[in-house]
């Protein structure tokens, strides 16, 4: 008699046969930070090959509904699984639908501002810690790209996002510019001027949004603003998110005036 040793991990139990692919796991659990998520995505890696795990299936379905009758059903059984999950982060949002591949039923996850969607939720929990570093979606996709390269992004139709889906807006008028220079604008109705600055005399192109003549510094400021314009239909709104992150405030002007201000007619001043 032989006797082998198991390893057990440390949250969900989950048995290991072998020592190596006990480590593989625990190195998917320091990534996604959870035992639910580094099993999803040890699974997959491991599909049509031995997990070395103890009857693997019955980790596949959140403990609290494998006893489910319907649990036979596989597309039942995602649909348990995925709604058993928490969403990413505050604004997410799921929908069904059916893949190619099998023909099964799969959750995908859309992100909050520009709506990207996700096939597997541990990559949409990855962008969504890109999304609170940076404070806005632009520059997490950009970062997220980077760390994604030779690796799948699990996103549908991915290389729509890297121009920002903003620099698309962003070509739907053309700006003459006081100086006789032309540029484009963040979005239809986008307002230009020139600003005179007294540190170093030299002139800066402000942005103006359509509704509410909220002030940008910076055009890459307002495309981002304009993402959230579109999102939610108004300014109101969409400063009330846009203005929660204070990178994004020192990039207008006086951003205190609009944060009370029933934004749509003028801001009021100071």
């Amino acid at each position: 008699e032989i006797h082998r040793w198991h390893w057990i991990s440390p949250t969900r139990n989950i048995e290991f046969r072998r020592w190596a692919a006990a480590d593989d796991f625990e190195k998917l659990r320091h990534e996604f930070g959870n035992e639910g998520c580094a099993w999803e995505e040890y699974r997959r890696r491991k599909a049509g090959s031995d997990t070395c795990v103890i009857s693997p299936r019955k980790y596949d379905v959140d403990p609290i509904e494998k006893n489910s009758p319907s649990d036979d059903d596989s597309n039942y059984a995602e649909e348990i699984l995925t709604a058993k999950k928490p969403p990413p982060g505050p604004g997410w949002k799921h929908k069904f639908v059916v893949e190619v591949a099998g023909g099964q039923r799969q959750c995908h996850w859309l992100s909050p501002v520009r709506n990207i969607e996700f096939r597997r939720w541990p990559q949409a929990c990855e962008f969504e810690k890109l999304r609170l570093k940076f404070g806005n979606e632009v520059q997490a996709w950009e970062e997220y790209r980077k760390m994604k390269v030779g690796f799948r992004t699990r996103v549908i139709s991915a290389s729509k996002y890297d121009t920002g889906g903003v620099e698309e807006k962003s070509t739907t008028e053309t700006v003459a510019t006081p100086n006789g220079t032309s540029t484009t604008a963040p979005g239809p109705g986008w307002k230009y001027k020139l600003v005179s600055n007294a540190d170093d005399s030299q002139n800066r192109g402000h942005w103006m949004s359509p509704t509410g003549n909220i002030e940008f510094k910076r055009r890459e400021a307002a495309c981002e603003f304009e993402v959230l314009r579109q999102t939610f239909g108004n300014e109101e709104q969409a400063w009330h998110e846009y203005g929660e992150v204070q990178a994004n405030r020192e990039a207008v002007v006086l951003p205190g005036q609009y944060d009370d201000a029933r934004i749509g007619a003028s801001p009021k001043s100071n």
